[in-house]
C-alpha cells in the first residue's frame, strides 16, 4: 500500500464502520419536533415546494436550505424515516472528512511530524464519528438543520484555512477575497440553515488565537478581520439587542427565569463536557426535559462551583492560547460553539444535538494527549492501554446506544426509565400504548402525568382522545364537567396540550371523532384560551376554536375566534380562514375589508407573500368578480 496513501485508507475505513454502525438505527422513529418542523411535507404535493421551503419559522432565517432538502424527500413522509436518516447520515460522514481535513491542516502548525499529523487527525475524526454524544443529531431527522449548519460552517472554515495560510506566504490581495469568499460562503448558507451559521467567525477566532497565533497579521489583513469576523459578530450582538426585550418576555411561557437557565446552563455544559470524556451506557438520549433547574447559586450546590470552573476554564483558554494552543483551541472552540443555545436565549435547558460541533476542539486534544503519550511515554505498552480503553469505550458504549436506536419498543422503555419524570419520555410511552391498542394501559400512563405534574389537564385531553377517537366511547357530561374545570386551573408544563387540540380538531374535520361532543370541545378550547396560563397558545386556541366553530355551523363564534387569533397574532392562513368565512356567508364588503389587511400583512412580509400571493389574487378576482355582478 501506498504510504502517501495510506491515511486516506484509514479515513475510508472509519467512514465505513460509522456507516456500518448506524445502518440498522437509521429505521427507527420520527420524534418530537420532527412532525411540528417537516409536518407541512404532506402538503407539497398540493400546495407545491415553495410554499413549504420559505414556511419555516423555528428561527428568524426561516431555515429554507434545510427545509429544501427535507422538500425533497417529501413522497416519504410520514411513513419511511429511513431516507431521512440516510441523508442525515451521508451529511455526518461528509462533516468527518472536513474535520479530518481541518485537522491535518491545523496541526501542521505544531512540532509533529506528518506521520504524527495523520495519527492525530485520524483518531479525533474516528472519535467525532463513532462519539454516541452525535447519535440524537444524526438519528433525530430535523435535526439536518444543525449538520447542514455544521456542514457549511466546516466548508467555511476548511476554505478559510487553506486561503490563509497561502496569504501568510504572499500576502496578496487575492488571498483576502478566497478568505472573504471562504468566510461569506459559510456564513450564508450555513445560517439559511441554521442560525448557528453565524459563529462561524468565532471559530475562525479560535483558531487565530491558537494554532495561528504566530501567523503574520499585517494591516489589510486586520482591516479585513474587522469586516469578515468581527462585522458579523457585531451585528449578531445588536440583532439580539435589539430583541432582548421579546426574548425575555418568552421567559413567561417557561418553567424557569432568565437568571435561572443562566445559572443552569453552566451545570449543563460540565454535563455535555463529562458525557464527552466518560461515555457510558444510559447516559444520553432526546429526553432531558426533567433536568434540575438552579434556583440559586447554591441550589442545587453544584451550581456556584460549576459557574466559577466554567470561568476559570475560559481564562486558562485565553491564557494558554500561544504556549499551549491544542488545549487552548479546545476549550475555546467548545465556548464558541455554545455561546448562541447555551447562554440567555429562551430554549430549552438541555439538548445533545448542541454539542454536534463543539466537541470537536475535545476530541483534538484528546487524540492529541494519545498520541503523544505513544511517542514519549517510556511505556509503550501502557499508552497503547491507553489509546484502546479510550477509543474501545467510545466504540463499546456508541454500539450499545445505537442497538438501543434500532429497537424502538426497548428505546421507549429504555428512555422512561433514564428519565422517570420527563414530560415527553412520559408521553412517549403513552403514545407506544396507544399504538399498540393497548388503550387503557395509554390511560394510565397519561394520569401518571399528574403525579408530578397535577395542574397539567394534558392527560384529560389524551383521554378525550383514546375514549372517542379510538374505543369509539361517548365521554359522560361529569367527565366533560372535569375536564373543564381542570381547563380553567391549568398550569402550562411543556406537553402538547395545544398538538392534542389541534388533533382532535384535525380528526373531527377528516369525520374521525364521531362519539366526541364537539360544543363540549368547543367550550374547553375556549375555556383554554382564556386560561392566564396558556397565554403564549391563545392565538391558536382561538384559531383552533373558529376551525371548530366552523365545522358545526356556527358563523358567530367562528368569526369572534378568527378575530381573536387574528388580533393577538396575525397570520396569513387566519386572514384566508376569515375571507373565506366572510365570503361564504355574503358578507362581501368586510371580505374585502379583511383582504386589504391581508395585503398589507403580504406587504410587509415579503417571505409570506412569496408563499400566499395566489390566494391574495384569487381572493381579489372572486370578490371583485362578485361584486361587479
Amino acid at each position: 500500500m501506498n504510504k502517501n496513501l495510506s491515511h486516506y485508507w484509514i479515513l475510508f475505513g472509519l467512514l465505513l464502520l460509522t456507516a456500518w454502525l448506524y445502518y440498522p438505527a437509521l429505521d427507527s422513529r420520527f420524534l418530537l419536533d420532527d412532525f411540528y418542523n417537516i409536518g407541512g411535507l404532506e402538503q407539497i404535493k398540493t400546495q407545491g415546494y415553495t410554499n413549504f421551503i420559505l414556511s419555516g419559522f423555528s428561527g428568524p432565517s426561516g431555515r429554507p436550505l434545510s427545509l429544501l432538502t427535507f422538500a425533497f424527500q417529501h413522497n416519504y413522509w410520514p411513513t419511511s424515516p429511513f431516507p431521512f436518516k440516510l441523508v442525515n447520515l451521508v451529511i455526518h460522514l461528509l462533516c468527518g472528512v472536513l474535520l479530518y481535513l481541518i485537522a491535518c491542516r491545523l496541526l501542521t502548525h505544531l512540532d509533529l511530524d506528518r506521520k504524527q499529523v495523520r495519527l492525530i487527525a485520524l483518531l479525533t475524526t474516528g472519535l467525532w464519528l463513532l462519539h454516541p454524544l452525535q447519535q440524537s443529531t444524526v438519528l433525530y431527522v430535523v435535526q439536518r438543520m444543525t449538520q447542514l449548519s455544521a456542514l457549511f460552517t466546516l466548508l467555511g472554515l476548511l476554505g478559510y484555512i487553506y486561503a490563509r495560510e497561502a496569504y501568510s506566504v504572499k500576502q496578496t490581495r487575492a488571498g483576502l477575497v478566497y478568505m472573504a469568499a471562504a468566510v461569506s460562503m459559510g456564513i450564508v448558507l450555513g445560517v439559511l440553515s441554521k442560525e448557528n451559521g453565524i459563529l462561524l467567525p468565532l471559530y475562525i477566532l479560535a483558531v487565530e488565537a491558537t494554532f495561528f497565533a504566530h501567523q503574520p497579521r499585517p494591516r489589510e489583513w486586520r482591516i479585513w478581520a474587522w469586516i469578515f469576523l468581527a462585522l458579523p459578530l457585531v451585528f449578531l450582538t445588536f440583532y439580539l439587542a435589539m430583541h432582548l426585550d421579546y426574548t425575555l418576555s418568552k421567559y413567561q411561557y417557561r418553567s424557569f427565569s432568565v437568571t435561572e437557565r443562566l445559572m443552569t446552563e453552566p451545570r449543563v455544559l460540565w454535563d455535555y463536557i463529562y458525557n464527552l470524556f466518560i461515555p457510558r451506557p444510559a447516559a444520553y438520549s432526546v429526553y432531558h426535559d426533567d433536568y434540575l433547574v438552579s434556583t440559586g447559586l447554591f441550589s442545587p450546590p453544584s451550581t456556584l462551583p460549576a459557574i466559577i470552573g466554567l470561568a476559570f476554564l475560559l481564562i486558562t483558554g485565553v491564557l494558554l492560547r500561544k504556549r499551549w494552543p491544542v488545549p487552548a483551541f479546545a476549550i475555546l472552540w467548545f465556548f464558541a460553539g455554545h455561546m448562541l443555545e447555551s447562554t440567555y436565549l429562551c430554549l430549552e435547558l438541555y439538548f445533545e444535538h448542541r454539542n454536534y460541533l463543539p466537541i470537536f476542539g475535545f476530541l483534538l486534544l484528546t487524540a492529541w494527549l494519545l498520541v503523544l503519550c505513544w511517542y514519549r511515554l517510556g511505556n509503550k505498552i501502557l499508552a497503547a492501554l491507553l489509546a484502546a480503553s479510550v477509543c474501545g469505550g467510545v466504540l463499546l458504549v456508541s454500539a450499545m446506544e445505537l442497538n438501543l436506536w434500532s429497537k424502538p419498543t426497548e428505546q421507549i422503555v429504555e428512555w422512561q426509565r433514564r428519565h422517570p419524570e420527563s414530560p415527553r419520555a412520559m408521553e412517549d410511552m403513552g403514545t407506544f400504548y396507544l399504538m399498540a391498542g393497548e388503550y387503557d394501559k395509554a390511560v394510565k400512563v397519561y394520569f401518571r402525568i399528574l403525579d408530578i405534574f397535577p395542574h397539567e389537564v394534558y392527560p384529560y385531553l389524551k383521554m378525550i382522545s383514546v375514549r372517542s377517537c379510538y374505543q369509539k366511547k361517548t365521554l359522560s357530561a361529569e367527565d366533560w364537567d372535569t375536564v373543564l374545570d381542570k381547563a380553567r386551573e391549568a398550569k402550562r408544563y411543556g406537553f402538547a396540550t395545544l398538538g392534542e387540540v389541534d388533533s382532535l380538531t384535525l380528526n373531527i374535520r377528516k369525520g374521525k371523532c364521531k362519539t366526541i361532543n364537539k360544543y363540549n370541545l368547543l367550550r374547553l378550547i375556549i375555556t383554554l384560551a382564556q386560561n392566564p396560563d396558556y397565554e403564549r397558545d391563545r392565538s391558536n386556541f382561538h384559531e383552533l376554536a373558529a376551525t371548530l366553530a366552523m365545522t358545526v355551523g356556527d358563523a358567530q363564534v367562528t368569526l369572534a375566534n378568527i378575530d381573536q387569533a387574528i388580533n393577538l397574532n396575525p397570520t396569513a392562513p387566519r386572514y384566508i380562514l376569515k375571507i373565506s368565512i366572510l365570503s361564504s356567508l355574503g358578507r362581501r364588503q368586510e371580505a374585502i375589508q379583511t383582504l386589504q389587511h391581508f395585503k398589507e400583512y403580504l406587504k410587509h412580509n415579503p417571505r409570506y407573500y412569496v408563499i400566499y400571493k395566489d390566494d391574495e389574487k384569487e381572493f381579489e378576482r372572486t370578490l371583485l368578480d362578485r361584486e361587479q355582478g
